[in-house]
């Protein structure tokens, strides 16, 4: 009960926001380059897309016409 009284839900709520403010931040900094290194080590590559318009939009050409 002395915990309540001493700290308010206005300090717990700004607790929690630096908190998840600090984790975004060093989730950014540190999961960018982990990820750039994982994806040049494994030579991963984009995906060649089917078609080259809007999604659901049939594909300009080829055997289609």
């Amino acid at each position: 009960m002395v915990y309540v009284q001493r700290f308010s839900d206005v300090n717990n709520l700004a607790g929690a926001m630096a908190c998840a403010t600090f984790g975004l931040v060093l989730g950014g900094r540190i999961g960018g380059p982990v990820a750039g290194r994982l994806i040049r080590k494994h030579g991963l590559r984009p995906a060649t897309p089917t078609g080259s318009g809007p999604v659901g939009e049939k594909p300009q050409g080829g055997a289609d016409r």
